[in-house]
């Protein structure tokens, strides 16, 4: 067994966070390992190991497991270290036939080892393949696990256990070896397998129901994780160590800890293997395109005799930039194959791409100006917005494709298109994990505001990103005492314009002054875009049931679903309240929006979006809504934008007969976006009595769509799987992260939801708060200047 493996670490100090370690032999091949460790005061963060048998060797000395997933069939965590497992996802997985599962096989041998298996307020599970046969029997039963060796000790204590795990608990190895000498024991769990009731009766096993005694399995794993999470976060401490932190941090490779001397220049203190080339290759290790992330940055000038991180990052966008520069006449030149040359509907989309690459090369110049003309002492909050700019650049690049629907690598647009992708891509990886890991040491360099940090509660209650001026606007505009609108439209000729495109017309390029236009009550037949030099916009009208916006754009009639959007915005800092936003397209049109927004801390106050396929479409950046109603059928909420919504009613309404509901499908492609859907204190109800269609919060449109239903009421209409995969029968990828925290009502059970590795059922308070307006789109920074009132943390 010691050799059949895919991962092997020894040396002491492993760290390794956010990789996959997987052994492909199956079940017929029995035991066959994932990850070995022998790492003494190693850590492992969200990482997944997965196999069948003996997935996880954790084999000596002392080791931890955090937000990681292990997944099963027999023996699939064994070893002899003492090893702890924290809030981690225990699955097993459909065994072979004849085989029982295992979750552990201790293998303590001798009495005086301080060693064991610890499973600490985790979840244990199973993978969805088992759960379809098992359905309720014990034909492939699992048992919480075995005694390997004589003195075998294996403690599992407040953690949830589903009703995969047989009544028993434990299963003997051979006979009777080790009941009386073993020590297994478990405390504080929850779930239908955790009743011990049924459990067995050896000498060794014990129900435990005195806290203190399990302080012997806590005490020092708390100073270990301690220990460990500090050096999870903060690793080494300056630019000198780069090569240590990328790959001790992030590549998961042994991290020597080292002090740098007093005096010389940071060249002389560089080990040999930390020069400028083994520098560039530690930072283009976190991407997801290393050979192209090398290879384009040595092409520049300097890009072969620097070991700063902040520089490499600036030559990562210049790279980026110079290929989305030549992207952006590619539309206009293209040459199309002569059996698509005269599709209208792809030509259509073309220019869809020609808008989305003008976007994306605005985003990576903001990013070159936010790094390199930045005041001291900014550097966390200009990190954040890099980051912000360059998740949108990489959407708008894969807005395109969405448009083309074309799947064909030797197509035109996809080729021309593969080294911006890779490239910004690759910007936006050193931006997170390069950047953003230095700036956590606070070493002086350009550091990243980092999102996990919650912000106090704003008095107004929002984020504060919207400015004091923009709140009072918010709070004073209409009635008496209003503030004075720049434009008023009015279809009966009362104001200056009778359309809200003349009064678009009007609003001055790049204004660092509010804008303001006041609609009054009517409904505009119109379609309406403020492209991306309209900043600082602010509409309202009437009431969202008295000033309309109406269109009727869709997919079917030949309009791609990106021009499809009655109402479509794009400058940064836009604001709306009271108004309503409209597609009377029909569900049989299927795609088309009402409302599209790709602007920056964008807010949306007391608005209504209707529709029914892709109602509304938060496309890219951050955008804030609150007591917003929301109506539509299929995917009415997707986009991937950095979006939260606070107090607004999400109301499915009743599609066509061969069609089902799913509430959001968010797009988040990459890895490193700063991306989600995340919906708070919100009302989930039909919009009328006749809603018989299967509805469902949600399913995941990209690989690492992300989306967080929390302290919401949630009503009897939604399916109890709760989720529904993008392909029917096929379960999504396990980087996808869907999760709901805290919530009520009828269709808030989480008993019958999906089992899929990337859903979790029910969030800490630590893992919910990254998604408040606080730390998800940083609103306590740009929010409460708005006026519009909102919650910042939980």
């Amino acid at each position: 067994t010691y050799i059949l493996l895919r991962a092997a670490v020894v040396g002491e100090g492993f760290l390794a966070r956010d990789i996959t370690f997987e052994n492909t032999a199956g079940h017929a091949k029995h035991q066959a390992v994932a990850l070995r460790v022998g790492s003494d005061l190693s850590a492992f963060y969200r990482c997944d190991i997965l196999a069948y048998q003996d997935t996880l060797y954790v084999h000596s000395n002392r080791q931890f497991f955090i937000n990681c997933l292990v997944a099963g069939t027999v023996d699939f965590i064994f070893g002899n270290a003492a090893a702890v497992l924290q809030d981690c996802d225990i699955h097993a997985r459909l065994p072979g036939p004849g085989q029982k599962n295992m979750i552990t096989a201790q293998g303590r041998k001798d009495p005086n080892q301080n060693t064991g298996i610890v499973i600490q307020k985790s979840r244990i599970g199973a993978t969805s393949d088992l759960l379809l046969q098992t359905a309720g029997n014990m034909s492939y039963p699992t048992y919480l696990g075995r005694p390997w060796k004589e003195y075998s000790r294996t403690v599992i204590m407040q953690s949830e256990i589903s009703d995969v795990v047989h009544s028993a608990g434990w299963h003997v190895w051979d006979a009777d070896f080790a009941l009386a000498t073993l020590y297994y024991a478990e405390f504080e769990n929850s779930g239908p397998g955790a009743n011990t009731t049924a459990r067995v009766d050896w000498e060794g096993y014990k129900v435990i129901g005195d806290e203190s005694e399990v302080v012997g399995f806590t005490a020092e794993e708390r100073a270990f994780r301690q220990k460990t999470r500090r050096r999870l976060i903060i690793v080494g401490i300056s630019s000198i160590l780069l090569v240590g932190i990328i790959i001790g941090a992030v590549a998961g490779v042994v991290i020597r800890n080292r002090k740098s001397g007093g005096g010389g220049s940071d060249a002389d203190k560089l080990p040999p293997t930390e020069s400028p080339a083994a520098s560039l290759k530690a930072v283009c290790s976190v991407t997801q395109y290393p050979s192209s992330c090398y290879s384009s940055i040595t092409a520049l000038e300097g890009g072969s005799n620097s070991s700063d991180p902040e520089v490499l990052f600036r030559l990562s966008l210049r790279a980026a930039m110079a290929e989305l520069s030549k992207l952006k006449d590619f539309p206009a030149a293209i040459q199309l194959p002569s059996d698509i040359a005269n599709d209208t509907m792809l030509r259509q989309a073309i220019n869809v791409c020609a808008a989305v690459f003008e976007d994306s090369v605005d985003r990576l110049n903001d990013s070159i100006a936010s790094i390199t003309a930045q005041p001291a002492g900014e550097g966390k909050q200009q990190q954040v917005l890099s980051r912000t700019w360059l998740s949108a650049a990489v959407t708008d690049l894969d807005t395109c494709l969405d448009a083309v629907q074309l799947n064909e690598t030797e197509h035109p647009v996809n080729s021309a298109m593969e080294n911006s992708t890779e490239l910004a891509s690759n910007s936006l990886a050193i931006v997170t994990k390069v950047l953003g890991l230095l700036s956590d040491f606070n070493i002086p360099i350009h550091k990243r505001r980092r999102l996990m940090t919650a912000e106090a509660k704003s008095d107004s209650g929002f984020p504060r990103w919207v400015s004091d001026g923009d709140r009072r606007l918010l709070q004073q505009v209409g009635g008496a005492g209003g503030l004075r609108p720049n434009v008023t439209v009015a279809q009966d000729g009362s104001g200056n314009f009778t359309t809200i495109a003349k009064a678009v017309e009007l609003i001055p390029k790049k204004s660092l002054w509010k804008y303001i236009i006041y609609i009054k009550q009517g409904t505009y037949k119109e379609n309406v875009i403020l492209d991306k030099h309209r900043w600082n916009v602010l509409v309202y009208g009437d009431g969202k049931d008295k000033t309309i916006v109406s269109g009727s754009l869709n997919f079917v009639d030949g309009t791609p679903t990106f021009d499809t959007a009655t109402f479509a915005v794009q400058g940064k800092n836009f604001m709306a309240r009271d108004m309503k936003f409209i597609n009377t397209a029909g569900p049989e049109k299927h795609q088309a929006v009402a409302f599209r927004s790709g602007a920056d801390m964008s807010v949306y106050y007391r608005c209504s979006f209707d529709a029914y396929q892709d109602t509304l479409y938060p496309h890219s950046n951050r955008q804030f809504y609150r007591d917003c109603d929301i109506t539509g059928t299929i995917d009415f909420i997707f986009g991937n934008a950095a979006v939260v919504f606070q107090g607004c009613k999400i109301q499915p309404r009743q599609p066509m007969s061969n069609q089902f509901n799913t509430i959001t499908a968010q797009g988040k492609k990459d890895p490193n976006q700063n991306t989600g859907i995340s919906i708070q204190k919100c009302d989930f109800t039909p919009l009328s009595a006749n809603l018989t269609a299967r509805t469902y919060l949600g399913r995941p449109w990209k690989d690492f769509s992300t989306t967080v239903i929390m302290q919401s009421s949630i009503g009897g209409f939604l399916n109890q799987l709760g989720w529904l995969p993008w392909v029917s029968g096929v379960e999504p990828p396990n980087t996808i992260f869907y999760a709901e925290y805290q919530n009520t009502g009828p269709g808030s059970s989480v008993a019958g939801r999906v089992k899929w590795a990337g859903y979790k059922p029910a969030l800490t308070k630590d893992e919910a708060a990254r998604f408040t307006v606080g730390s998800f789109i940083q609103g306590g920074a740009w929010l409460p200047a708005t006026s519009v009132a909102f919650d910042s943390a939980l």
